[in-house]
């Protein structure tokens, strides 16, 4: 391969790299909007579980609680 042909090979390589970041950061910012807030009964109702069962499943203590109001 040339120097020339490896020179091009590496631009398209960078700008696809940057295509794709861009893309990714556009689908990252989509996914905060969908944010979903349920209460305590909205959450058994629509998990069908019961609140002991959520607690011991979905709570980590590395992830603090927030009271939303």
């Amino acid at each position: 391969m040339h120097a020339r042909n490896a020179k091009m090979i590496v631009a398209i390589g960078v700008q696809k790299s940057v295509e794709i970041v861009l893309m990714l950061v556009v689908k990252l910012a989509a996914a905060k909007i969908l944010l979903l807030f349920w209460d305590t009964e909205d959450l058994i109702k629509n998990t069908k579980m019961c609140w002991n069962t959520i607690q011991e499943k979905f709570f980590d203590s590395r992830f603090p609680k927030r009271k939303v109001e």
